[in-house]
């Protein structure tokens, strides 16, 4: 019987205390993980750590469930900054088969593990920058944006440097061209700095924020309001922001549907390196009601 390990870089519902936070999506993750291992003669196990987002407990899980040598390890390629290396020396040490879900690897850990790692699923991130270029700009070009800042909330992060370049891409292939800059944002202090000479000269801009929870917020707060923002992921701040029109959309993911093709995935190993995306999806007013 095969043995396949979920590890989450995030606390889960199932491991956490009374009281305590927990992530949704990691917990989909790890619900559609399990479910798809329903059918199949395989013995799980899921792994979370007890904070709610530290690197260095997360990579401490991921040499404990090697050192158990399952089959396959499923789990996200997301410590980013000196932690990424650590972490992918930890990984080149297994010998199992590996598959990133949620958080793409970056091409030189694609390089690093081979053909050990069998795949990826998740947003697409790419697209999702690229999409959030064009749903700010085809919504709010009427206003002249000249500026737009991306907002990200970690450094040397595989996925949010792809949706930047997707930003960036699509941008340019709309054939606007207002200057794209991204902006490092400390998700704990939620302060954004928006460029003196852009407010000097009272141009217009827009704002895409790459999935820093509560910046949305702290920027329709502002007194100096952005002429658009997209935002990528969905809370209860987010959805109401869409409802009073301060929020043009959100681009959302499907973590239930990554965990389950990363099962699939892990089950039925190939040749070559399988990509198999989930989303992202537009929801702005016409559909927020379905989430609510």
């Amino acid at each position: 019987m095969k043995s396949i390990e979920f590890i989450s870089h995030s606390r889960l519902k199932m491991t956490a205390g009374p009281g305590q936070k927990s992530s949704e999506v990691w917990s989909d993750i790890a619900d559609g993980f399990l479910k798809a291992a329903n059918n199949s003669e395989v013995e799980t196990r899921i792994s979370g750590p007890m904070s709610y987002h530290d690197n260095e407990e997360y990579i401490n899980l991921v040499a404990a469930a090697i050192n158990r040598k399952p089959d396959a390890i499923v789990l996200p390629f997301s410590p980013s900054g000196k932690a990424r290396e650590k972490f992918t020396n930890v990984l080149e040490g297994y010998d199992g088969n590996i598959v990133a879900v949620n958080v793409p690897p970056s091409p030189e850990q694609k390089k690093i593990l081979g053909k050990r790692l069998l795949g990826y699923t998740g947003m697409n991130e790419f697209a999702a920058g690229e999409t959030a270029a064009r749903e700010l700009i085809f919504r709010k070009w009427e206003n002249k944006i000249m500026h737009i800042l991306v907002l990200v909330h970690e450094k040397n992060h595989s996925g949010l440097e792809l949706r930047v370049e997707g930003v960036k891409h699509g941008v340019k292939n709309y054939g606007f061209n207002p200057d794209v800059r991204a902006v490092y944002v400390d998700p704990k202090k939620q302060k954004v700095a928006i460029p003196k000479r852009w407010l000097m000269k009272d141009e217009n801009f827009g704002v895409i924020t790459l999935g820093i929870r509560g910046t949305e917020a702290a920027l329709i707060s502002s007194p100096i309001k952005p002429f658009g923002i997209v935002s990528i992921d969905l809370d209860n701040d987010v959805k109401q922001a869409i409802l009073n029109n301060s929020i043009a959309c959100t681009l959302i993911q499907h973590p239930r549907e990554e965990g389950m093709i990363a099962m699939k995935i892990a089950l039925n190993p190939g040749n070559e390196f399988a990509e198999l995306f989930c989303g992202p999806t537009i929801v702005d007013k016409n559909n927020v009601h379905v989430f609510a």
